[in-house]
């Protein structure tokens, strides 16, 4: 009965695991930020023109370019204007790296200021830590999800 108790007590204490550790300074470069904030503004400014179409002068996993095709890229922009008006985006807020799986994948967190909706005020880049590949892109509410929580199937 004790190593059943034992076992449930590990399972929910691993559910509770901080997702994001700071990032190391050598990984935190300015180069690296400027990279960031130019693809969200290189993409924004594509959505102020109209111009639909596919995003070059960045490297992008597959998931990433598959959500950026050319088909894609106007109803996100479409869906983006409309909830959210023009976008602006601001300075760092923070700079983490996922603790799941360990060196892999960092995450830059800008300030954003949109027009119609005051409730979104963080822009999550995702960027691989050996070649800065983008991997995740999304507006939210919150800088980052503080803790890991596992989802229900």
């Amino acid at each position: 009965m004790k190593y059943i108790l034992f076992f449930f007590g590990l399972i929910s204490l691993s559910a509770c695991l901080n997702r994001y550790n700071n990032m190391p300074a050598k990984n935190n470069t300015s180069a690296r930020q400027t990279l960031a904030k130019s693809f969200a503004e290189n993409f924004y400014a594509k959505c102020a023109k109209k111009d639909y179409s596919e995003i070059t002068g960045f490297n992008m996993d597959v998931n990433m370019k598959n959500y950026f095709s050319p088909e894609k890229i106007k109803t996100v922009c479409e869906n983006s204007d409309k909830k959210y008006g023009k976008i602006e985006i601001g300075s760092l807020y923070a700079a983490k790296t996922n603790v799941y799986p360990t060196d892999f994948s960092d995450l830059f967190v800008f300030n954003i200021k949109t027009e119609k909706n005051d409730s979104i005020k963080y822009l999550r880049m995702g960027m691989t830590r050996d070649k800065d590949y983008f991997q995740v892109f999304y507006i939210s509410t919150k800088p980052y999800n503080k803790w890991y929580k596992r989802k229900k199937k």
